[in-house]
C-alpha cells in the first residue's frame, strides 16, 4: 500500500531510485535481511561500471579538459587570479573544450611565494592563505563551464599531475621546475571572450532579499571602497565619494557602499554614516559578484574586487583612478604592460563599462556618472 501511494505521488522513476538506494544502503527490515546477498551483487555490478568510468568515460572527459596551472611560487594570492582564470577560460573556449581543471600549486616559501617586507607586513602569510579559500576557490564558481580544482599538497603532487598525458594545459609551456606565469596581455587579445564571469542564481536571490526592502523601486548604485594599508595612495577619496553620494537624488537612487575587506570589521567612516554598507560582500565573493551584477551601476577606484565587474558582461561600471603616478609598486608600466592604452577603455569592455584615467575627485565622479546614465538610458 505504501509503495502504491508513493508510485502515485512521485511516479515510476522515484520508485526505481528508491529501490536502488535501498539496495545500496538498506533501511528497512526486508532490506537488512537481504543485505549479504545485495552486497555481493552490488560489488559484482559496480566493478565493471567503475572500470568503464575510469578507463573509458573519464578518458574522454580528460581529452575535453583544459588544465590550468596557477603557481603560488610566482603568482600572487590576489584578485589577479581572476585575470588568469578568465584568460584560461578564453583559451578553453578557443580550443573548443567543455571542462577546466584548475591546479593550484603551492610555492616553496611556506606554500606561497616570498613577498617584499612592506607587503608582507600588511598582508601576512595567514592573510594570503585565507584568500585562497575566500577569493580563489569561490571565483572558480563564477565560470560558465564545469570546473574541478586541485589544491596540491606539495609541488611534487603538482609535478605528478603535470607529467600525466595532458592534451591541453595553460600556460602551454608550464612545468613545476621552471614555472611560467599567465600572460595578462591575452586578456586584451581575447577581448570579449574573456568576459566569462556570471553570478550564480542563489547568490542573486540572497542579495535581492537584502536589496528589495531597502532599494524598493530605486536604482541601486554600488560604490566599492579601497581602504588599504598597502599603497594608500591608491585608496578611495572618502570625502569625494561622500560628496558625490549625497548629491544623488534619493528618490531615484539607492546608494550602498562595500568596504574594503581589510576594513570590513571596522566602524563605518563617519563621512559615510548615513549610507548603508553591505559588509557581507567582504566575506563572500559570490554575494559580492551578485550585488555587482544586480546594480544599476557600480563605481569605484582601481582595486581588486572591481575585477568581478570587468570580466562580467552583465555588470555596468565606472572604474576611476586606473593608474596612480609615483607609486613604486604599481607604476603606470604595470598597466601598459598588460596591453592597456592610457586614457582608453580595455578592448573587452562593453558600452556600459568604462575606465576613467583620472583621480576620484567629486567633480569627476559627478561628470562621469551623468555621462554613463545617459548611455544607459
Amino acid at each position: 500500500m505504501y509503495a502504491l501511494t508513493k508510485l502515485q505521488q512521485y511516479g515510476v522513476k522515484w520508485v526505481i531510485r528508491r529501490l536502488v538506494r535501498e539496495f545500496i544502503k538498506p533501511t528497512t527490515s526486508l532490506g537488512q535481511y537481504f543485505r549479504p546477498m545485495s552486497s555481493l551483487l552490488y560489488h559484482a555490478i559496480s566493478k565493471p561500471i567503475n572500470f568503464m568510468y575510469a578507463r573509458v568515460m573519464f578518458k574522454d572527459t580528460a581529452n575535453d579538459t583544459l588544465y590550468f596551472f596557477y603557481d603560488f611560487e610566482i603568482e600572487p594570492i590576489t584578485y589577479d587570479f581572476i585575470w588568469a582564470l578568465c584568460v584560461a577560460n578564453a583559451r578553453r573556449e578557443e580550443l573548443g573544450l567543455r571542462f577546466m581543471h584548475v591546479v593550484l600549486v603551492p610555492g616553496s616559501y611556506n606554500g606561497l611565494r616570498r613577498e617584499l617586507p612592506d607587503y608582507d607586513k600588511v598582508l601576512t602569510h595567514d592573510t594570503r592563505v585565507w584568500r585562497i579559500y575566500s577569493i580563489l576557490f569561490p571565483s572558480i564558481r563564477l565560470l560558465p563551464c564545469p570546473c574541478s580544482v586541485t589544491l596540491c599538497a606539495s609541488r611534487e603532487e603538482a609535478a605528478y599531475i603535470r607529467e600525466q598525458k595532458l592534451n591541453y594545459q595553460y600556460p602551454s609551456r608550464y612545468n613545476v621546475t621552471f614555472p611560467i606565469a599567465y600572460d595578462p596581455e591575452l586578456a586584451v587579445g581575447y577581448q570579449q571572450s574573456c568576459m566569462a564571469l556570471r553570478a550564480d542564481n542563489q547568490a542573486k536571490a540572497y542579495v535581492l532579499a537584502w536589496l528589495e526592502p531597502r532599494a524598493q523601486t530605486k536604482k541601486t548604485i554600488v560604490i566599492t571602497l579601497r581602504q588599504y594599508a598597502f599603497t594608500p595612495e591608491r585608496n578611495s577619496n572618502l570625502s569625494a565619494w561622500a560628496t558625490f553620494a549625497k548629491m544623488l537624488d534619493r528618490e531615484q537612487f539607492y546608494v550602498v557602499f562595500v568596504p574594503d575587506t581589510e576594513q570590513g570589521m571596522q566602524p563605518i567612516p563617519p563621512e559615510l554614516s548615513e549610507f548603508d554598507f553591505f559588509q557581507a560582500a567582504c566575506w563572500n565573493l559570490n554575494l559580492r559578484a551578485a550585488l555587482y551584477e544586480l546594480a544599476y551601476l557600480n563605481l569605484g577606484v582601481n582595486t581588486g574586487p572591481m575585477t568581478l565587474c570587468w570580466f562580467n558582461p552583465r555588470c555596468r561600471y565606472i572604474t576611476f583612478k586606473v593608474a596612480v603616478k609615483n607609486v613604486p609598486h604599481v607604476p603606470l608600466t604595470m598597466i601598459t604592460d598588460k596591453g592597456f592604452i592610457p586614457g582608453q577603455n580595455p578592448a573587452f569592455a562593453n558600452a556600459f563599462q568604462k575606465w576613467v584615467w583620472e583621480d576620484d575627485h567629486a567633480e569627476v565622479l559627478v561628470r562621469e556618472f551623468a555621462s554613463m546614465c545617459q548611455v544607459i538610458a
